[in-house]
């Protein structure tokens, strides 16, 4: 997220040093219309970080930030055909939509960032997030200067305006550049490395299943398993016939759970009474409508959180939440459940099969997972733990244990 943070910020020098030369220079406009043009682009910068969080925290950073890109890509791009005849209106159009696309991807993916550190890294990751930028706005502006300076040079015998204006629209497609790779960038890191991450996971279950059932099978024969002198038919073939039975019969059929209506403070009573770290909140009709666990209570507990906000100059910066456990226990316990609770659930249906259940708690990384009817009512939970039995007890009936 640095890198991309530093291209961000590297690809928007253009308009903080040319604009205002080919703005006055080219166009011969005032100081005053001047600062009117990049008024505009100043204010998106503040009403659209607000926006950008809300999306970041309903999609992610990845629809975002390449969203966003995209659009400071698009809109640099645009800026770089500008010549004598450009507008007034043009230019402050596009640089308003360059602001526009800064704002809503330098947020998100910053915030990404930080969000991957553990908490007391994430000072310095902000400090290294805080030097980038202010280094990329080093380096862009004296390359974008100097580029800019060249290619006037080579254009004067156009006429001062018209060799300005292409020093400064070249600028520009370097800028657009700039935005170009950092876009790619995050299409590529920001996106892959979830998907990445799980289908590692998925290969390194699926390998070592299958050495731990390499490793139990008799040298010479194996298709078939050994234990304790019985015969056991082929794994394979057990493991299909456990994995597309339906967890109905595996299921725990009574279980646990609390009421939307319910406050936080009685759900951690719940937690302790029961021995659990979760439970599956129900309506009055029983339908399943979210899910809390001690995660979700630790999460609002913390002794510091940290939030990313706009500075209004196009930079963010991280601000530490101090507040003490004891003032956040003590205003957590005057809400609801569902203040804090997931509300979109991932949940399983009697008739599933168990390896497809199973797929889902290993890459969810789940413990359980509530099972409902047809009408979305709380029917069940399907643990880790009874899927974990249910193989083994395919492979290695307990009679012949």
């Amino acid at each position: 997220s640095a890198i991309l943070v530093t291209l961000i910020n590297a690809a928007v020098a253009a308009t903080n040093v040319t604009l205002p030369i080919f703005i006055q220079n080219v166009l011969g406009q005032s100081a005053t219309v001047t600062g009117m043009v990049m008024l505009p682009a100043a204010a998106v910068g503040v009403i659209l970080s607000p926006v950008a969080g809300a999306a970041f925290d309903k999609f992610g950073p990845r629809g975002v930030g390449i969203g966003g890109l995209a659009l400071m890509t698009i809109s640099l791009g645009l800026l770089g055909t500008i010549n004598t005849k450009t507008s007034v209106l043009f230019v402050a159009v596009f640089c308003a939509l360059q602001a526009s696309g800064q704002a809503i991807a330098n947020m998100p993916i910053n915030t990404w960032g930080v969000n991957a550190l553990p908490n007391d890294m994430i000072a310095h990751g902000n400090a290294i997030a805080n030097t980038g930028r202010q280094i990329a706005a080093a380096i862009a502006t004296s390359l974008l200067v100097t580029a800019e300076t060249s290619v006037t040079a080579s254009h004067m015998s156009r006429g001062v305006k018209s060799a300005t204006a292409s020093g400064i629209a070249f600028s520009y497609l370097l800028c657009a550049a700039i935005s170009l790779v950092a876009l790619i960038i995050c299409i590529f890191t920001v996106t892959s490395r979830a998907k990445e991450k799980a289908a590692r996971n998925a290969k390194a279950y699926e390998a070592q299943a299958s050495a731990e059932v390499a490793a139990e099978t008799t040298e010479g024969q194996p298709a078939e398993h050994h234990y304790a002198g019985a015969y056991v038919a082929p794994a394979s073939s057990l493991f299909k016939q456990a994995q597309e039975q339906s967890i109905g019969g595996i299921m725990d059929d009574q279980p646990y759970s609390c009421l939307d209506s319910d406050d936080i403070t009685h759900v951690v009573r719940e937690f302790i009474r029961l021995n659990v770290s979760s439970l599956p909140v129900v309506n009055g009709d029983g339908r399943l409508v979210g899910f809390v666990s001690d995660g979700d209570v630790m999460k609002s507990i913390a002794t510091y959180e940290s939030r990313t906000v706009s500075t209004g100059t196009g930079s963010t910066m991280v601000v530490f939440d101090d507040e003490t456990v004891a003032s956040k226990v003590q205003a957590l316990s005057g809400k609801k459940v569902m203040d804090i609770a997931t509300r979109k659930v991932v949940a399983a249906t009697p008739d599933q099969h168990v390896g497809e259940v199973a797929r889902i708690l290993a890459k969810k990384q789940f413990k359980k997972l509530p099972v409902v009817d047809g009408d979305g009512r709380l029917v069940g939970v399907i643990r880790r733990k009874s899927v974990m039995e249910h193989a083994f007890d395919a492979l290695f009936p307990k009679d012949d244990r």
